[in-house]
């Protein structure tokens, strides 16, 4: 099976390294979107539904019995009962949502402001790092999935984004393989990356964001469900509109956020919820965190944005 997909990938690498992809002939288009489809259906996980606690569950279940999160958004604790869903293992993928922009003619993200534009393109020149955008660009790609597999992708609930970090709903404070941070003595991350593996990493590739890269999406260890890059590599998008004081009333089966906007933002703009960090470290990166951002990004280029999506159905997809 892993020699079949592998054969699948160097295909699909040889059909959208075309730059002319208009000129590919009809076959060669269907064969690499079906080979695309392969590549991104192997790549779920599927996570058995069921009730857990949401939200900060410091006080209640954590061993010091204090709030994990200073933040009073990640409260109260409340029930949550979710069905069954997949979600991708990997955060998407500049290779992934490169060929979704090209076969759908769409350009490249520009500037004119060089330095951003220098930034913003070693971002997004290694194909197995993140990709990068905004929520109607995440929302447009997770679609397109849709449309092209005949299965419900969309981006993931707030719930389900916590439901899986947490392992299905564990009292875990850390989204990676032990629920803990762990660094070298060098300040090397083991399970986590640092300051020090970004600005090596970034070195490495003459990238010029420095510390502030991002890194690839299968560096570190996964959390127990096979999940990675849950508590770092970028914040991620949900389909959540964002509410402050969401928790207090949301529903118990498959809370899906408000059902329309109502909180503005410090720029006034409605808000979307943003869950995980672009820059993990020893201490970030909590699971129950929540923070928040205009779907557009205000119009900026999207260096901190990252998702990844989920098919929403109760069993796996074969």
């Amino acid at each position: 099976m892993m020699m079949r997909l592998s054969i699948h990938l160097i295909l699909l690498l040889s059909l959208i390294g075309c730059d002319d992809f208009s000129s590919d002939s009809m076959e060669n288009k269907e064969l690499a979107i079906s080979t695309f489809i392969s590549e991104v259906n192997s790549n779920l996980v599927y996570v058995e539904g069921g009730t857990f606690q949401m939200g900060d569950f410091g006080v209640e279940h954590y061993k010091e019995h204090l709030p994990l999160d200073a933040n009073s958004d990640s409260k109260p604790l409340h029930n949550v009962e979710l069905d069954g869903f997949s979600i991708s293992k990997y955060k998407t993928t500049n290779e992934e949502f490169q060929y979704f922009l090209k076969t759908n003619g769409s350009p490249m993200r520009k500037t004119k402001n060089t330095i951003i534009q220098r930034d913003w393109d070693g971002l997004n020149k290694i194909k197995n790092m993140p990709a990068h955008a905004d929520w109607y660009e995440a929302e447009k790609y997770c679609t397109w999935l849709s449309n092209i597999t005949h299965l419900p992708y969309s981006l993931a609930t707030e719930a389900q984004w916590e439901y899986a970090a947490r392992s299905q709903g564990q009292y875990r404070v850390v989204g990676t393989d032990d629920g803990t941070w762990k660094v070298e003595n060098d300040g090397r991350g083991i399970n986590i990356g640092t300051t020090k593996d970004r600005k090596e990493w970034a070195k490495m590739n003459n990238l010029s964001f420095g510390s502030l890269t991002t890194m690839p999406v299968n560096k570190y260890p996964p959390n127990p469900l096979g999940l990675f890059d849950m508590s770092g590599n970028g914040s991620e998008w949900v389909k959540d509109w964002y509410d402050p004081k969401y928790y207090s009333h949301s529903p118990v089966k498959d809370p899906q956020g408000p059902e329309n906007p109502t909180y503005k933002n410090y720029n006034g703009k409605y808000a979307k919820v943003v869950r995980n960090i672009d820059l993990s470290n020893p201490g970030k990166g909590i699971t129950v965190s929540r923070s928040n951002e205009s779907p557009d990004n205000d119009g900026d280029l999207p260096m901190s944005f990252t998702f990844r999506c989920v098919v929403n159905s109760p069993s796996p997809v074969q």
